[in-house]
């Protein structure tokens, strides 16, 4: 039972992977109808649109008991903010920069995971992890892309790094106390609010308020808004989370490499972006990486 379990988990991890993998594509196609800002308001929004059928159909509630509330709010906190970090970074750094620091997110939980929740690596385990790290910053730095940065949005972007680790890991930290969709529904519930006001604040401060509905007219905006929010944000939500519920954090921690390298691969082959035989390799390092860490059950616990 546990060992179906555990395939359950790594198949919601790679379905994480997959769906995120892609989701550069439809920003790529979101920004050109609409601001940063928009595109994370309307992905949000969108979500929420269709919280409430999923969660009819699994039978869940967003009630929590009061004691959980705060616990609630710093699974959220961490998630969303990762993200507005990870944005404020990426005013001032190429994403070639942002797609570096986040490959080095499994080292962060892997470190995180130890001390908070007790698991135990060992030499081959912590040399899959950074071995799979290094494989997709190498990916990334042979890519032809800008690789323009400064100091403060460096400091943005790891930050935001070591929130995402952070959300990780309490993910696993509170498995017994909620269920992986509950945290996605509230994540997008106070995130829907989070970035509404933020968008509203921008356009007042532009003097724009009737810009607030205007990328909805573009049909790539709307299409890829609603792939970013019904996929990128309910359904890779909550199968990440899922994940890292049954399996430990450093074993989980390995899917957000797959989902970069998958993004490059994807670059490569749909928008005919560089190719090489270095991506190749790296590409076959991170997933045999994943599959040794993965295979490795009596290690962690």
């Amino acid at each position: 039972m546990q060992e179906r379990t555990e395939r359950k988990a790594v198949l919601t991890g790679m379905t994480f992977a997959i769906v995120v993998g892609f989701a550069f594509l439809a920003n790529k196609a979101a920004l050109t109808g609409g601001g940063l800002y928009d595109v994370l308001t309307y992905r949000f929004l969108f979500a929420l649109l269709v919280l409430p059928v999923v969660l009819k159909i699994s039978k869940l509630s967003l009630r929590i008991a009061k004691k959980d509330i705060p616990a609630m709010l710093m699974l959220c906190a961490t998630y969303l903010l990762f993200l507005h970090f990870q944005l404020i970074g990426l005013l001032t750094c190429s994403t070639v920069v942002g797609a570096v620091f986040f490959a080095t997110a499994p080292v962060f939980i892997a470190v995180i995971a130890v001390p908070l929740l007790g698991e135990h690596l060992d030499k081959v385990q912590i040399a899959c992890i950074l071995a799979g790290a290094l494989a997709v910053i190498l990916m990334i730095m042979k890519g032809e892309g800008a690789r323009e940065m400064t100091a403060a949005g460096a400091m943005w972007l790891a930050l935001s790094t070591l929130l995402s680790a952070t959300h990780s890991t309490l993910t696993r930290y509170h498995r017994g106390k909620f269920q992986p969709l509950v945290i996605t529904g509230w994540i997008i519930v106070i995130g829907t609010v989070y970035f509404s006001v933020l968008l509203l604040i921008d356009h007042c401060s532009a003097g724009n308020m009737r810009g607030f509905f205007a990328p909805l007219a573009d049909p790539a905006f709307l299409l890829s808004s609603v792939y970013l929010g019904i996929g990128c944000i309910l359904v890779s939500s909550a199968t990440i989370n899922y994940t890292f519920r049954i399996l430990p954090a450093a074993k989980a921690g390995i899917f957000n490499n797959i989902s970069t390298v998958i993004s490059i691969l994807a670059g490569g082959l749909i928008l005919h972006e560089p190719l090489t035989i270095v991506h190749i390799v790296c590409a076959a390092v991170v997933i045999t990486a994943a599959i040794i860490i993965n295979g490795r059950k009596d290690q962690l616990t």
